[in-house]
Order: structure tokens, then C-alpha cells, then sequence
């Protein structure tokens, strides 16, 4: 770590570091950078050099602060069950494809699109798209913490030259944005996403790395593939070879110690941004269990649950009804959890970051996860139902051609 500046006087880098990239965005002498820490989270670097001693990133901090929605947002948002009338659209998207619309909709209008993609497979970066093409590798859940860089700065640059934006991220980094700007921007348009955590990046290069035999190594994740349906989703892995390995979501050593909440950055246990009302105009999810309720749904290509929280998003959604289907919810069906998921502070194991080092992650996975989830039923590693069920399930994809 560079040290402390001096005139700041204060430790860089707080305990409940969300890694937002708020401070590094706002310091006009470019001394804060964000960097990989050794448990594998991102967090700010000062280079005391040319820190002047303002203290604008230690008051913006939002670490340890209980901070939520403005006084445009309402406490009590609209509740849609929504998906993309394109199936196909659908297909490409994690869940209902409202994402796509709401990227199609501001392009339309001259706009750009800032959001998360695949720098390489083991790098999520913001970027900004121009066009529907450039926006399609925003889409799919990256299941990494991306690195901002100067996306703020960029945000703000597009929207003084009075272009539409939206952006979409974590609800922390929507928060960063917003602290960033300032103030309200009528031609901006936020999303946050229904947020488990962010795990540690040393789980993803273990994870590629043990994937790497040879001349064989992973390109590319597509951690949402619905090859088996929405409700079924796996992981499929993209080699270099141009081979492709496909594994449902609870025999993927990533998603099951990514879901066991042990490796998550210790701000996400403690995350400020749960619950309502939300800093974000748009709050976008899984509608996971919306089957209950309504079978006729397209269950198999996937369904959002979508919360609105400004007129602004009102007047926008006014405008997709050609190309979404909208359906009034209640509370009572929301996902389990709903809007206030947040990782569970008692599953924390920081000490499997050690492990990472030095075992391999089926090791740790029987350690950590001897409970695993198998669709809506949580299932016993040790039981001879789980193991059968699981013999079961290969030998259906052998007989398919199915890896």
C-alpha cells in the first residue's frame, strides 16, 4: 500500500470498502487509482505525491454510511413481472431481456449505453456502447466486481452534452454515479441490479487457472447460458480451441462457492443500498418463484422482476409497450429476499482465501458447501439421493451429446 497521505491524515482504505471507484473518479489530481488487493477485492491506492489534502474522498466515502434513495424516489416503487416479447432477445439476456429494451430505446434516441463486459475472461470492465451491437456484451451476468476506471467522468461528459444515458450497475455504484454528478440529470437513466455480492477475484483466477490444461485454456464465461432453460441455467466455458463445456448452475465449483456467500467482499454483508427506497430510477432481477403464481409466464426463456422508483422511469416504460410485456405484482410474490438481498454475515469464511492458495476448489467446495441447492430443494452432498440424482443427470447428458 502507498502511504497514507498527510494531509488527508486518514487510513485509504476503509474497512467496508465497497470498491465503487467513487474516490478515484472525483479526485481532480488523479492521486487515487484502484487496485487488486491481496484478498482480491478492489480498493483505492493514494499516491501521497499528489494527494493535496482535500478530504473530498474521505466525505464522499459511502463505506460504513447508511445512504439510500433521494427525494425523488418513492418508498413504496411499482412492482412488474416483465420479459422482451423477442424470445430470441430473451435467449441472450440472463433473465427477461428489459435490459435490451431500455439499451434499445436510449440509442434510439441518440443516446449511449455505459455497462459491464468481458475484457478477457478473467477482467469485467465498464464500457459505453453506441449501437445495439456494442451493447450485446453487456449482456449476462459477469458475477465478478468490475473495474470503473473513469466511467463517472465519462457519464457525466456525454450527459453535458445533453445526450441520453443509461447506466447500469450495482446499486453501490449507482450511488457512486450519483454522488459523482452531483445532482439530478433528466436525460440520465440508472439501473441497478437485484446485487448477491461481489466474490473474490482470486476465486475466478483459481477457477480458470484449473481449468487450464496444455495448450487448453478458458477464453470466455457465459455464466447465465439457459441452454436448460432459465430456471436451469448453467456455465458454459469457452476455450480457446473453440470448444465449449457446459455445467448446470450447482455443479460449477465457481457458483457454488460464488452462492455459499463465504468469499464475498465484506462490505456486501453489511451493504447500505438493500431495501427501498433505492438510489436507482430502475431496479432490475430474477423473478425467481414467480412460477407459483403463474405458470402461462415463458418460464423457459426467462422473467424479470423490475421496480420502479422515479416518474422518469414511468414516462420510459410508457414507451417500451410495444416491445415488453408488463405485469403488475404485489410483494407477497416477490423473489425470496426481494430488494433486500444482501449476502449472509454468518457464511463469511475469509480464511478460504488462504485455501485458494493452497487447495484445489473441489477440495474446498466439499468443505464449505456439504448443503447445495437443486432447483428449489437444498439437498445434502453426503446423501445417496443428491449423489444418484446427480449420476442420473450425466448419463442424460451423454445420451444428448451434452458435456
Amino acid at each position: 500500500m502507498s502511504d497514507i497521505p498527510k494531509k488527508a491524515n486518514v487510513n485509504p482504505v476503509p474497512d467496508l470498502c465497497m470498491g465503487c471507484g467513487l474516490c478515484a473518479n472525483l479526485c481532480a489530481q488523479q492521486a487515487i487509482q484502484m487496485e487488486w488487493s491481496e484478498t482480491g477485492f478492489l480498493v483505492p491506492r493514494v499516491d501521497s505525491s499528489k494527494c493535496v489534502g482535500c478530504t473530498l474522498c474521505i466525505r464522499k466515502c459511502p463505506a460504513g454510511k447508511g445512504v439510500y434513495g433521494s427525494a425523488s424516489h418513492v418508498a413504496a416503487p411499482d412492482i412488474w413481472g416483465a420479459w422482451h416479447r423477442d424470445e430470441s432477445t430473451r435467449k441472450l439476456s440472463s433473465s427477461g431481456g428489459i435490459f435490451s429494451a431500455l439499451a434499445e430505446w436510449i440509442i434510439s434516441q441518440g443516446g449511449c449505453v455505459f455497462g459491464v463486459v468481458w475484457e478477457d475472461a478473467s477482467n469485467a470492465v465498464f464500457a459505453k456502447a453506441e449501437t445495439m451491437q456494442e451493447m450485446q456484451a453487456m449482456r449476462g451476468s459477469k458475477y465478478t466486481q468490475a473495474q470503473v476506471n473513469g466511467v463517472y467522468r465519462e457519464v457525466k461528459k456525454e450527459l453535458l452534452r445533453g445526450r441520453k444515458v443509461l447506466f447500469s450497475g450495482t446499486p453501490c455504484q449507482v450511488n457512486a454515479l450519483s454522488e459523482f454528478l452531483g445532482k439530478a440529470y433528466d436525460n440520465l437513466l440508472t439501473m441497478d441490479i437485484v446485487c448477491h455480492g461481489v466474490p473474490s477475484r482470486k476465486l475466478l483466477l483459481k477457477y480458470l487457472d484449473e481449468y487450464r490444461t496444455g495448450k487448453k485454456w478458458v477464453v470466455g464465461l457465459n455464466f447465465r447460458d439457459k441452454e436448460m432453460g432459465w430456471s436451469s441455467f448453467g456455465v458454459r466455458r469457452f476455450y480457446n480451441d473453440g470448444t465449449a463445456a457446459f455445467l448446470p448452475l450447482y455443479e460449477d465449483l465457481y457458483m457454488q462457492l460464488f452462492l455459499s456467500d463465504s468469499i464475498l467482499n465484506a462490505s456486501c454483508y453489511q451493504c447500505p443500498f438493500v431495501g427501498a427506497p433505492r438510489v436507482s430510477d430502475v431496479t432490475l432481477g430474477d423473478f425467481w418463484g414467480i412460477e407459483r403464481y403463474h405458470q402461462d409466464w415463458p418460464l423457459q426463456s426467462g422473467v424479470s422482476v423490475v421496480l420502479v422508483h422515479t416518474a422518469k422511469a414511468v414516462r420510459v416504460f410508457s414507451e417500451l409497450q410495444d416491445k415488453v410485456e408488463l405485469y403488475p405484482e404485489t410483494y407477497e410474490n416477490l423473489p425470496v429476499g426481494g430488494i433486500k438481498l444482501h449476502a449472509n454475515p454468518k457464511r463469511y469464511q475469509p480464511d478460504i482465501l488462504e485455501k485458494l492458495e493452497k487447495e484445489p476448489l473441489k477440495k474446498i467446495v466439499i468443505e464449505v458447501c456439504d448443503i447445495v441447492r437443486w432447483g428449489p430443494f437444498k439437498v445434502n452432498r453426503k446423501w445417496a439421493i443428491y449423489r444418484m440424482l446427480r449420476a442420473g443427470k450425466r448419463f442424460v447428458y451423454r445420451l444428448l451429446g451434452k458435456q
